[in-house]
């Protein structure tokens, strides 16, 4: 193992300040992102919980799948004391994506100085950490405080300390409150220290002060959760396990206390120093493994589970088409981490640190690439990626150079590399790191679609303020509804109505159904999902009818332009089933492919006694159908009983050739 320098100590130090330096400055030059629909939501949970109504959406539907604790933090200084909570949003944004960067580079300066300090470089090189930090989302946030509770309860194990377990277990609360996606790091603080062969009861002394604190923290949304659902928060049992839950982690918590009383008392030996490295990774492959059990069932997925090769396809040309270069070099430098994992010698517990982090955070990553969601669910895995990264391509540099200077290949490097040498390769990662982050900020200084939606509800809202009265029952579809009920919050009564999430299934009559549910037939409007295949968005007549039907609705809002929307309900939308179109609005917008179309927003005027979808077509977009004959296609037993119905019962919106097409193609394998 090389010495460490303070050459390099100095250097590494200022490469991680100037990261970081860089990283803010671009977010203070770049304006923030117009809010998306996930910042409107949450603001406008925040608004309610704070007020105490509860964790309710503007809607007033109880929101459960996060804890209302980010809303809260963004919303409480806006009610308290007048500050814009978007503002107040991107500021604690920020804040958190800088100290995302010192935490990844922390996780590096364990292998060595020089490569935390090239691990914050690197993170600048990944500018979709960059995007998410100019919005007021809780993503960064969440990764943030995820790599914190790591970093604590490693601090807590290495010093056998009841009271850093404390702090551990506020850390994890607070990261778990924020957004769960700290979960799969529960264990790693403890698992690694079975892996630097900690003593046994020092580990469970940490670890009882953080299940203490840990359960404490989030009792509280248990609980509400419980009360609401009938149901343990995510895990998904009954109610009344929460109680047999905090049962068991008060046995844990008093024997961990008790733990060196208990060793010292009998007599306990401890873990050979083999054993506890077996046990650590033995552990960690089964926290792994259990995770892949637990997630791979998940109902989220439809029966699809979490190895869908398609779906992986699918994923990589949605969001890493603009990060292959990274993507590639990052693969590249992990596998080169492997080979210098087997030699790191006195570095080895900082590679441990991350490669045990990254093996306990697999599941979530492919339940994120299953459920077709975005990467910012696994950010904190992007920059314990990074650090390995990072630590790779630093080993064969440092290889590289024990060669030029004359030393064997068996034997590596043994001297400091020379100063020149690691402040040039500093300079390099900074400046690298920073031209591919400016690059990308210059080209994205304003959401590609920002400026249309924008517009939408600014016309919409100001239509509907000065067109409708005050009190009155407003529905919305569910593209830009947050957005325009924060505008209208307190002048009318709200509600919207979301699509199903269906999935293509031979044995339903018209090829689709959601699943688990018994045979549907009354759809109306289908769309694809752009980020999953084999899955759809669709209306159904009856529950769309009967909701608004119930809420007296006297306006309904419409928008469509997005992956989220479902254009095809609009044709539905009709007199003779309740619904007067009143006005339209037309935005145009640009793709980032450079690809123009058009933000449509409808205002309609509803009749509840008139709402009737009975007769209804089911009216299809061209992307829905092509998807569906793709799939049928592999069906060969039912897809012409599936294509029959199909024929008798879909009306293709959208461009005619397409139309024509695709209705050919129905027809011949209706025939068979």
């Amino acid at each position: 193992m090389t010495p460490i320098s303070l050459h390099e100590r100095r250097a590494a130090a200022v490469t991680v300040v100037a990261s970081i330096g860089v990283f803010l400055a671009l977010i203070v030059v770049f304006p923030p992102f117009y809010q998306t629909f996930d910042e409107a939501k949450y603001l406008g949970i925040g608004y309610n919980f704070v007020t105490g109504n509860g964790p309710r959406t503007l809607f007033g539907a109880i929101f459960l799948p996060h804890s209302p604790t980010w809303p809260a933090l963004v919303v409480g200084p806006s009610v308290w004391f007048g500050i814009d909570p978007l503002a107040w949003g991107h500021i604690l944004v920020a804040l958190a994506g800088a100290a995302l960067i010192a935490l990844v580079a922390a996780f590096g300066w364990r292998v060595r100085p020089i490569v935390g300090g090239l691990a914050a470089a690197g993170l600048l090189a990944v500018p979709y950490v960059h995007d998410l930090s100019r919005t007021s989302r809780l993503d960064v946030p969440a990764a943030m405080l995820a790599l914190a509770y790591v970093w604590v309860g490693v601090a807590a194990v290495r010093r056998g300390s009841f009271g850093w377990g404390l702090v551990a277990g506020a850390t994890f609360a607070l990261a778990f409150l924020v957004k769960e996606i700290v979960l799969p790091l529960a264990p790693v603080p403890f698992l690694f220290g079975l892996l630097e062969r900690r003593a046994w009861p020092a580990i469970l002394r940490a670890a009882s002060g953080t299940v203490l604190v840990a359960a404490i923290g989030t009792s509280w949304w248990f609980v509400l959760y419980a009360e609401a659902a009938h149901r343990v928060y995510r895990l998904g049992t009954p109610a009344w396990t929460l109680g047999v839950l905090a049962i068991l982690g008060l046995v844990f918590v008093v024997g961990g206390y008790a733990a060196r009383w208990i060793s010292t008392r009998r007599g306990l030996p401890e873990l050979p120093a083999r054993a506890s490295l077996l046990l650590g990774w033995g552990l960690a492959i089964a926290w792994t493994a259990a995770f892949v059990v637990f997630f791979d069932r998940s109902g989220e997925l439809r029966g699809r589970g979490l190895f869908q090769p398609s779906q992986w396809s699918l994923y990589l040309e949605t969001w890493l088409p603009g990060l292959r270069a990274v993507v590639y070099f990052g693969i590249v430098g992990v596998a080169l981490a492997i080979v210098a994992w087997r030699r790191a010698g006195p570095a080895r517990a900082g590679y441990d640190l991350l490669f045990v982090s990254t093996l306990c955070s697999v599941p979530l990553v492919l339940f994120v690439i299953a459920l077709g969601e975005p990467p910012r669910d696994y950010l904190a895995q992007i920059g314990l990626l990074v650090g390995l990264a990072a630590a790779g391509w630093f080993s064969v540099v440092e290889w590289l150079v024990g060669l030029v200077r004359g030393r064997s290949r068996t034997a590596g490097p043994r001297m400091p590399l020379p100063a020149a040498a690691l402040i040039a390769g500093c300079v390099a990662a900074v400046v690298v790191g920073s031209a591919v982050l400016a690059t990308h900020a210059l080209a994205f200084r304003e959401s590609a679609t920002g400026d249309a939606r924008a517009a939408a509800v600014r016309t919409t809202t100001d239509w509907i303020k000065a067109n409708v009265p005050s009190g009155s029952h407003l529905g919305f579809g569910e593209f830009l509804a947050y957005e325009m009920a924060l505008e209208l919050r307190g002048r009318y009564a709200m509600a919207t109505s979301n699509p199903s999430l269906v999935v293509a299934n031979a044995g339903d009559p018209l090829g689709f159904g959601e699943f688990g549910q018994p045979t549907i037939t009354d759809w109306i409007a289908v769309e694809a999902v752009s980020r999953r295949t084999l899955e759809f968005q669709a209306f159904r007549g009856s529950t769309f009818g009967n909701y608004y039907k119930g809420r007296a609705t006297r306006i309904f809002v419409f928008s469509t332009g997005a992956p989220t929307s479902v254009p095809s309900l609009v044709p539905a939308l009709t007199p003779d089933h309740g619904f007067t179109q009143l006005a339209h609005f037309d935005f145009p917008q640009k793709s980032r492919a450079g690809v123009v179309s058009s933000l449509d927003t409808y205002v309609f005027a509803v009749d509840p006694g008139r709402i009737d979808f009975t007769a209804s077509p089911v009216y299809m977009t061209p992307d829905a159908l092509a998807q569906l004959l793709d799939y049928l296609a592999t069906q060969p037993r039912r897809a012409a009983v599936v294509a029959t119905n199909l024929l008798t019962r879909i009306q293709l919106t959208g461009d005619p050739a397409k139309r024509d097409a695709l209705l050919v193609r129905l027809a011949a394998m209706a025939r068979g």
